[in-house]
């Protein structure tokens, strides 16, 4: 019984330890949330430069702090900083990564918080979004454009990726001697498309006199609602065809806080050997 006591002793204060240190690495984003919501962004952007400075975001999290810090000075209304921040972020996203396909195997025998964090596909979308309005804010309509563009681009490439992979399960699933019935379609997992980038690059090209691209923009916008439930659980909003001619006034707001992402490991036998294969799941609710 006195050995129970201490084994249950040593878990408490184990689970305590764990408690206190999950609320110690996300409990700083509470006073920064707090002055956002009440619109004080100069003191949210003042509050996340001193988090940095206090070392709160490591370097295998900078991806999450060049984010955060280009979004509060995108409503700080402090375009030009905005711009340098989600730049940077872009940049680490895609060392992040590669960074991380090393590191993949010390976290199956240690845990995910080796893993440096390099974004989802699309947090690194909406750098470039936030970096268009931040350009269009200063009046700088090509660069902007560049950005709409680069969005694109990173649209088209998560079609194909995850086209790709649709069509090598398949293949695999023909070839399985189970005959296991399993159909793979990215629709149902995976993010490759986005209303917004869609309807801010179809007012771009209207702007530009270019309404075949745009016309194209407003069948992608409809497609992102149709193909991915998931993503938008709500009936698609009325957004009128842009035309030739007709001028048109839209107004964008963001609204809503992003969440906060816990990884679920679950680890799987796959042969005799032992050998272990980590994968991340969504929970009930859909969240990663």
């Amino acid at each position: 019984m006195r050995h129970s006591r201490c084994i249950f002793t040593a878990l408490l204060v184990c689970f305590l330890a764990a408690c206190s240190s999950l609320m110690t690495r996300f409990g700083f984003y509470e006073p920064i949330t707090a002055e956002v919501r009440r619109g004080n962004y100069i003191e949210a952007v003042r509050r996340i430069e001193q988090a940095r400075e206090n070392g709160r975001w490591g370097n295998k999290d900078r991806f999450l702090y060049f984010l955060d810090a280009g979004l509060a000075y995108h409503y700080a209304d402090i375009y030009d900083t905005s711009n340098i921040k989600l730049h940077l972020a872009e940049q680490a996203s895609d060392e992040l990564f590669t960074k991380s396909i090393s590191r993949a195997a010390a976290s199956l025998l240690l845990n995910d918080n080796v893993l440096a964090y390099a974004g989802e596909d699309y947090e690194v979308l909406y750098a470039n979004l936030i970096k268009a309005l931040n350009y269009l804010a200063l009046d700088q309509f090509d660069e902007a454009f560049v950005e709409i563009r680069r969005a694109d681009q990173r649209l088209e490439l998560l079609e194909q990726k995850y086209a790709e992979v649709a069509d090598r399960w398949q293949n695999a699933a023909q070839a399985d001697s189970e005959q296991v019935e399993v159909t793979y379609t990215p629709k149902h997992v995976r993010f490759y498309n986005d209303a917004f980038a869609r309807w801010l690059s179809m007012h771009m090209y209207a702007t530009e006199g270019l309404y075949d691209d745009a016309n194209l923009d407003f069948l992608r916008l409809h497609d992102a609602f149709e193909q991915q439930p998931f993503v938008y659980p709500f009936e698609e909003p009325a957004i009128p065809r842009l035309v030739r001619d007709e001028p048109t006034l839209s107004v964008v707001a963001l609204v809503g806080a992003g969440p906060t992402k816990q990884a679920v490991t679950m680890r799987l036998r796959t042969d005799k050997d032992l050998h272990l294969v980590q994968i991340l799941m969504t929970d009930s609710k859909g969240h990663e």
